[in-house]
């Protein structure tokens, strides 16, 4: 079988072209000695293998792909009997060069969904993962390629070469620009020389050269005396960028810290825009006076098509004249590349959203139930990967592979219009309360759970049993009708029905989105002390209980976290009309502050009472004004000088502002 795999690759080198994929099933063993002498045979120029040592390959693993993004190799070999991840398959597909090959390693097809995976553990919870004996995910990979035409599969017993369009010899192995990168090119420097810059948004799928283009982009503008910089998700994901801009001023400087204050940029350049939220995008906008991004259309990380869903009305409404350009020829590799398309069909990156059989009204589906309906999967997932800025084909597989995990549509005339993902978290942790409390342990899932047990070291939170909303998701054209809503009360009811304590989420606080849960009356318990990388925002956790045991655990979480805020813990590194939303969503609280009595009856100045008037604050916020809270904010948690602060609320100076302090002080004191 192997000379007869050797003799088609022989035959594929003759007439350079595509890029090839190749299945090798059977046992670890048998796949790795087939491939190391088809290594020895051919000696490819540059190889990696992931999951397996070769001779003479540079090795690495699936859980550090993202090392070797941006490197280009001959060959790549993937041991899936280490373990199948389907981000680090997705991403390493695009390593491979034009002509090249892709060898993926698999126990034989027809029984790998229900082979023993060494990852599972990574992608299903801790005590969920003994009921798993089958992978929906896996079954739909290894159907789509059993139908595949190009793909070619070597086993113990026979060889299936699959069926590849020859191309004509490639002449142009050296690098060269395409006529559309030329154009771009000139567009975007000929447009940066302006004095006022509109946005520019630089469209492509991967491998049609667009880091190159912005690489050479930022280094003409340099020489043309501009201060540059670049950002992207990492400084690794730059290579091809800097491959191809040396000038030494151009600079890079992450998301979160451009966001921190400004620079003095001239014009800033965003690599992979779609792995940043749109606030972070928008935020970036108002702040840099000229900016390009550039966006994969289909990426392992982030979905061009939700960016352009997220930002686009932003852009047509705020910069009417930002200018849009795509790369449509691909320069890694040829046009129609069989390996590019195998790989969007297994990642369920060639899908809109579209029709389905199902009746309308709320349906509530497990990941396995998902997986044999096709056209609604390929639906979900794309209302789920346009809704968020990181979403991944790690939680594809992890959605249909954990059986901790629901899905629930609300479908009308055949149009999903929303989805949300829930998955349980129930108290299957309780005999480890004392190693995750001590930062010992961190079993897979149970995010909320061990957020809470291991920030307040308290085991006792590890007792409760909390569903999580991982995303939800509405069509674009039923956005702003209450679906998501909607949504969030059936996943509550279902919830309380099978005797879970709490319902929460965990999300990047921005103001949008602390105000939608807050109207859904999820009150805040807890917030990151750092902002992310990517998003610049920091991390929130809201929650809703939903029986008297998760009111009693809410009601304590809430305390402690408005004794932090007390505290000055977060405030530095949110924004205030964020951190007014996160302030109004805890519960009302009516507690005796005797102190305040003065405040009322007296002429002593309000802010000679700091201390109660931050209690009040906390514990009263949501029955204040959205203007009180921030002035509260301002002086208390800020510390910014009185006369500032009236003056930025239009309050004629400190008198008045002092009478407004005063006069909420007796709207909201309550006496003993």
């Amino acid at each position: 079988m192997l000379e007869q795999a050797i003799n088609w690759l022989n035959n594929m080198q003759d007439a350079p072209g595509h890029r090839l994929f190749l299945v090798i099933e059977g046992s670890e063993a048998f796949a790795i000695e087939q491939t190391q002498r088809l290594l020895n045979k051919f000696t490819p120029a540059s190889a990696l293998s992931l999951n397996c040592h070769l001779d003479g390959v540079t090795s690495g693993s699936t859980k550090q792909f993202r090392h070797h993004l941006g490197q280009e190799f001959e060959w790549v070999i993937f041991n899936a009997h280490q373990g199948f991840r389907a981000s680090a398959f997705s991403a390493m597909t695009a390593c491979v060069k034009r002509s090249g090959l892709f060898i993926l390693l698999c126990p034989p097809i027809a029984d790998w969904p229900s082979s023993p995976d060494p990852a599972l553990k990574e992608r299903v919870s801790v005590g969920f993962q003994h009921s798993v004996n089958d992978s929906p995910y896996l079954r739909l990979f290894c159907q789509i390629i059993q139908q595949c035409t190009y793909a070619s599969r070597l086993s113990a017993y026979e060889f299936i070469a699959g069926h590849i369009d020859a191309l004509q010899q490639i002449t142009h192995d050296q690098f060269q620009l395409t006529t559309e990168q030329r154009d771009i090119i000139h567009l975007v420097c000929r447009r940066a020389e302006q004095h006022v810059m509109p946005p520019c948004v630089l469209r492509a799928d991967r491998g049609r050269g667009k880091s190159t283009a912005l690489g050479i982009i930022a280094h003409s503008l340099a020489e043309r005396g501009l201060d540059v910089t670049v950002t992207a998700p990492s400084r690794r994901q730059l290579n091809t960028f800097f491959g191809h801009c040396t000038h030494p001023s151009v600079r890079f400087i992450p998301v979160d810290e451009l966001l921190r204050g400004p620079t003095n940029t001239h014009c800033l350049l965003i690599d992979e825009a779609a792995m940043f939220p749109a606030d972070a995008i928008k935020r970036l906008l108002q702040s840099f006076p000229k900016v390009v991004m550039a966006t994969t259309v289909n990426g392992y990380e982030g979905s061009g098509r939700g960016f352009d869903i997220r930002v686009t009305g932003h852009l047509n409404k705020h910069y009417p004249d930002w200018q849009l350009m795509t790369l449509q020829q691909p320069v890694r590799w040829a046009e129609n590349c069989p390996l590019e398309s195998l790989t969007n069909q297994v990642m369920l990156m060639d899908t809109e959203t579209s029709c389905v059989s199902r009746q309308d009204g709320m349906v509530l589906l497990s990941g396995q139930e998902l997986a044999v309906e096709p056209q609604l999967l390929k639906t979900v997932w794309t209302l789920l990967i346009n809704a968020h800025y990181q979403t991944t084909p790690d939680d594809l597989q992890r959605m249909l592979d954990g059986p901790e995990n629901h899905l629930i549509l609300r479908i009308n005339n055949g149009c999903v219009q929303g989805a949300l993902w829930l998955v349980e978290e129930p108290d299957h942790l309780t005999q480890l309360a004392e190693s995750i409390c001590s930062g010992d342990r961190r079993p897979s899932g149970y995010l909320l759970p061990q957020l809470l047990a291991y920030n307040h070291a308290q085991p006792e939170y590890l007792q409760y049993r909390y569903a999580r909303v991982i995303r939800i998701a509405t069509d674009e054209t039923c956005r702003r009708r209450g679906i998501a809503s909607s949504l969030l009360a059936f996943a509550a009811n279902w919830a309380k029905a099978q005797k879970f304590d709490l319902i929460g989420t965990t999300f990047g606080a921005n103001h949008s989105l602390v105000e939608f849960w807050r109207a859904n009356h999820y009150q805040a318990l807890h917030l990151g002390e750092s902002t992310d990388a990517s998003s610049g925002e920091v991390s929130i956790a809201m929650a809703l209980p939903l029986n008297t045991e998760g009111q009693q655990a809410l009601d304590k979480l809430t305390e402690a976290f408005a004794n932090k805020i007390k505290c000055g813990l977060f405030y530095r590194e949110i924004n205030k009309h964020t951190l007014t939303m996160i302030l109004q969503s805890l519960p009302d609280r009516q507690r005796t502050l005797p102190a305040l009595s003065y405040l009322c009856r007296g002429s002593r100045p309000a802010l000679s009472q700091k201390s109660e008037l931050l209690q009040l604050l906390v514990d009263r916020a949501t029955v204040m004004d959205h203007t009180s809270v921030r002035i509260l904010i301002d002086l208390l948690l800020m510390h910014r000088p009185v006369t500032i602060v009236a003056k930025d609320f239009g309050l004629d100076g400190q008198k008045t502002l002092n009478h407004k302090l005063k006069q909420l002080v007796s709207e909201l004191y309550i006496e003993n």
